[in-house]
């Protein structure tokens, strides 16, 4: 079950803080010149639909991460919290976060990324990850809330 949301991390390609941020990471960073990978195994890499977590987590950030300790510490996401009333956890998303493309990464970009993870037609092997999923809320556009049918410490990790 720890990787059960080890996908929402990496569902979440692309995404890096904006210019000016001292984390900021990117292809035209000078401490980034390339990523060499070999393998015959895959036909695609795509985080939401295939498990290939070796290359992923190079690749993709989270809405959490860990830190040498391996404890769980933002990523994506400030804060996060749990309901215990309700099984419902909220991530409070970075602010200055956009896209490879400029656009502003959003709420709405989570929500369609595990959504399209569980829709069957996409036939994603990280389907099974989410089926205590039961809705996925915009709360506002940088806070996202998961209700799951049951508590689920996994869900600490995405």
């Amino acid at each position: 079950m720890i990787s059960v949301f080890f996908w929402l991390t990496c569902a979440l390609a692309a995404c890096g803080r904006m210019a000016g941020s001292e984390e900021k990471r990117s292809m035209q960073d000078p401490k980034v010149s390339e990523i060499v990978y070999g393998s015959n195994d895959y036909t695609r890499i795509n985080p939401a639909m295939d498990e290939h977590g070796e290359i992923n987590i190079l690749l993709f950030d989270g809405l959490t991460a860990h830190n040498g300790n391996n404890e769980v510490v933002p990523g994506l996401a400030e804060r996060w919290e749990f309901d215990e009333r309700t099984n419902t956890y909220t991530f409070y998303l970075q602010e200055d976060v956009r896209w490879h493309d400029g656009e502003v990464f959003t709420a709405e970009d989570v929500k369609f990324t595990i959504e399209a993870i569980m829709d069957e037609e996409n036939g994603s092997e990280n389907a099974p990850n989410y089926e205590d999923v039961e809705e996925i809320v915009i709360v506002d556009p940088y806070t996202v809330a998961f209700r799951l049918k049951a508590p689920n410490v996994a869900f600490w990790i995405i």
